[in-house]
């Protein structure tokens, strides 16, 4: 179905019976035209502990290379778990759950996470192939296993807010 930029701008989800239209797709490779779902700010997500799915608006989506974010202000636990994006920017972004990037092994730079305060567990755990992370100067917190399985992680850029790093939020980097 096409959508006009006029009724993009309305928009608010991605979804259709119940799920993302988007979750588990193998076929969308970019999605730069995020911007004019100007409505559309925060990327659904959750999780369920009990299946231990996550249910997410670009879950899985393991060939999204990019994606314009810089009208979304929150992303939800497992948004873009085990896609295949690149790089984030987000300069608007102020809250960033659980999972958020979990599992996205071609995930290599962050440049931009807006105002976000906390950078809760498992957020980016298990991007393999992250290089670059740059934190915001409003972030005081950071979580147990964070950044866990991180391999390729070479510059992280902590501001004076954080007073202390947990046990194993960076277990397995080099």
């Amino acid at each position: 179905e096409t959508i006009s930029t006029e009724n993009a701008k309305s928009l608010t989800s991605f979804t259709a019976g119940g799920s993302s239209i988007f979750r588990e797709n193998g076929l969308i490779t970019s999605f730069d035209e995020l911007k004019y779902f100007t409505s559309y700010t925060s990327v659904a997500g959750s999780y369920n502990w009990t299946s231990q799915k996550t249910d997410s608006d670009f879950y899985g989506c393991e060939n999204l290379r990019s994606i314009n974010l810089e009208n979304i202000v929150s992303i939800g636990e497992g948004g873009f778990e085990a896609s295949g994006i690149e790089t984030v920017y987000a300069p608007k972004l102020n809250s960033l759950s659980q999972k958020a990037f979990f599992g996205c092994k071609n995930l290599k730079a962050v440049q931009s996470l807006g105002t976000v305060n906390t950078i809760n567990a498992n957020t980016f755990e298990g991007c393999s192939s992250l290089t670059t992370v740059i934190l915001p100067k409003e972030c005081t917190k950071i979580n147990e296993s964070a950044f866990a399985g991180c391999t390729s992680l070479t510059l992280i850029e902590i501001g004076e807010r954080i007073t202390s790093i947990p046990n194993y939020a960076f277990n397995g980097c080099s």
